[in-house]
């Protein structure tokens, strides 16, 4: 189901925004161990907050480091 789908990416994507705004900034291997979301998926949806401007994305030789857009 589409909607189903849908506000389950809406409460990934939320918790991945709160996880943020208490940390400002951390790599995915943070974000994945704190949220429990599949590296790929936060990758994902990670890539897609920063397309909205919501999150910088820094890269640190081969990891990348997500921070707020303030």
């Amino acid at each position: 189901d589409i909607a189903v789908e849908g506000s389950f990416k809406s409460a990934r994507r939320d918790q991945i925004h709160e996880y943020l705004n208490s940390k400002y900034s951390a790599t995915t291997q943070e974000i994945c161990k704190n949220t429990g979301i599949h590296p790929s998926y936060a990758s994902l949806i990670l890539n897609n907050l920063v397309g909205e401007g919501v999150l910088i994305k820094k890269m640190k030789g081969r990891e990348a480091v997500w921070s707020l857009n303030l």
